[in-house]
């Protein structure tokens, strides 16, 4: 075989790989699917945009059948939750609230709203999951050490009715 006809069989293959390979993708944007939208909105909150999360997991929810994916659907809720803590505290603490009595939430999930809640010093919405999980009375001591850092976080606030509310859960603080 000449070699004009060897490069031109050379285009033709890659031309045709080329094709092949482009054609694999999902045909659109991955935010096109539910997952893909739980995806871009864990890479908003993991930069803090709390707005873009909250939609982008809202969007999300709507487009998940959640008997059909329970993992996805409840990994969007916990996302839209904990955006939420940044935005709207009452909100959130209902909406974990309205989660803790249908689903069984892992200490992690909920420690991470927690702590959200706390970052933005929200003491008295985070006071009230940490209530709720304390009368469950699921992972005691995970919960004993989180209302101490709750509590720490309110005394170094000054927030002295955060601090009383937590003495009834168990706080004792350290006045070293």
């Amino acid at each position: 075989m000449n070699r004009s006809i060897q490069y031109a069989c050379a285009a033709l293959l890659c031309l045709a790989l080329a094709g092949t390979v482009s054609s694999c993708g999902d045909g659109g944007k991955s935010t096109d699917t539910p997952a893909g939208l739980v995806k871009e909105a864990n890479q908003a909150l993991g930069r803090k945009e709390w707005p873009a999360a909250a939609s982008a997991f809202g969007a999300a929810l709507e487009k998940i059948d959640a008997t059909a994916q329970p993992e996805l659907a409840m990994s969007a809720r916990l996302g839209k939750i904990e955006a939420l803590a940044h935005l709207d505290a009452k909100k959130s603490k209902a909406e974990m609230l309205e989660l803790m009595e249908t689903h069984d939430v892992s200490f992690a999930d909920f420690s991470t709203v927690t702590t959200a809640l706390v970052s933005g010093r929200h003491f008295d919405d985070a006071i009230a999951l940490l209530t709720v999980a304390k009368e469950k009375g699921k992972d005691q001591e995970k919960l004993k050490a989180l209302i101490e850092t709750v509590g720490d976080r309110a005394k170094s606030a000054g927030d002295s009715g955060a601090v009383a509310a937590l003495a009834g859960l168990g706080y004792v603080g350290n006045d070293n």
